[in-house]
């Protein structure tokens, strides 16, 4: 009888092991992470070399002391002389904490952008579905997300439900 039962009990898990495999999205069969922005607006994005190394990033930069506060938790951003600078490899995930100060947050104002000089490029669609709510105010996570190589700048901006707005703005080198 045990020899029955661990048989049939094999049987069924051969069985529900291919059907979950079957039914499952494929997680790494070739299959593409999604984008920030795509190789057509990198094109229009990227900076050469010698026009990043001019380039100046201003971080944070509030209204007001009660405004909110934008933390760049993943990737890693790196004080350098003209100003902060994010190196990721591609894919590369994303965590980034915007804390209420005084007031709640209003995630309708929420901007996420790429520059070049005078061309900018609105990310916040392909973002918005990624940010939850918290207690602190919201999170932005998104896992293995494709950035094609090269040197970005990148902004991000939010303000409260009294109006009081945090702008950041960060020199991006994805390898």
């Amino acid at each position: 009888m045990l020899k029955t039962v661990s048989g049939k009990l094999i049987i069924f898990s051969v069985i529900a092991i291919t059907g979950f495999l079957l039914l499952s999205p494929p997680a790494s069969l070739g299959e593409e992470p999604p984008e920030l922005f795509s190789e057509d607006d990198a094109k229009k994005l990227r900076y050469s070399d010698e026009e990043f190394d001019k380039e100046t990033a201003s971080g944070e930069v509030k209204s007001d002391d009660k405004a909110p506060s934008i933390v760049i938790n993943e990737p890693a951003v790196m004080e350098m002389k003209k100003g902060p600078m994010i190196e990721a490899i591609t894919p590369v995930n994303v965590y980034i904490i915007f804390k209420q100060n005084a007031s709640p947050l209003n995630l309708e104002t929420l901007d996420v952008w790429g520059e070049k000089f005078f061309f900018k490029k609105n990310l916040t669609s392909r973002v918005l579905p990624h940010v939850k709510t918290v207690k602190e105010g919201a999170v932005l996570h998104m896992s293995s997300i494709h950035v094609p190589k090269g040197n970005y700048k990148v902004g991000f901006s939010i303000s409260d439900i009294d109006g009081r707005e945090t702008k950041s703005k960060y020199k991006l080198k994805v390898e």
